[in-house]
């Protein structure tokens, strides 16, 4: 499986799965696509037994890339292809034929929340915190996903 930015390890029946987008593993279209694929992988692996959701570095996920639309212009559809995106991601992780687990290590802020939501199982660390902050940018965000774990 190519992927650059969701790095997929087995160890002893254990996929680690862990967005390496520095700094702060904000989701672009590029980890929405590999997060999708990654997770329909480890639902036909069967070396795969269960899978562990976690960040690189010191935050989980701090949601949608802000810095990447800086600039850019939106044509007409790409608001709602954008939340198709968003919306298979989160369905990959929930509907993953084994457990996911979000090892929260850090901010799981907006999209990120959505990440942590999307898993069966919860543990965060002690700088493991939820939020959504995407009210103050105008996206939507997470706060679908937290009705469900709140």
């Amino acid at each position: 499986m190519d992927a650059e930015l969701i790095k997929l390890e087995v160890d002893d029946y254990v996929g680690i799965v862990t967005i390496n987008n520095p700094p702060v593993n904000a989701h672009s279209q590029q980890v929405l696509e590999e997060i999708t694929r990654t997770f329909d992988t480890i639902s036909d692996r069967d070396e795969i037994r269960v899978a562990v959701l976690t960040g690189a570095g010191k935050v989980f996920c701090a949601g949608a890339d802000i810095k990447a639309r800086v600039g850019s212009t939106r044509g007409p559809g790409d608001h709602w292809a954008n939340s198709r995106k968003s919306r298979e991601a989160y369905h990959s992780i929930m509907e993953c034929q084994k457990p996911v687990i979000a090892a929260i290590n850090g901010p799981a802020l907006g999209g990120g929340l959505a990440f942590a939501a999307s898993c069966d199982i919860l543990v965060a660390s002690e700088t493991g915190c939820l939020g959504l902050p995407e009210i103050g940018v105008g996206l939507l965000g997470g706060g679908r996903h937290a009705q469900r774990l709140f």
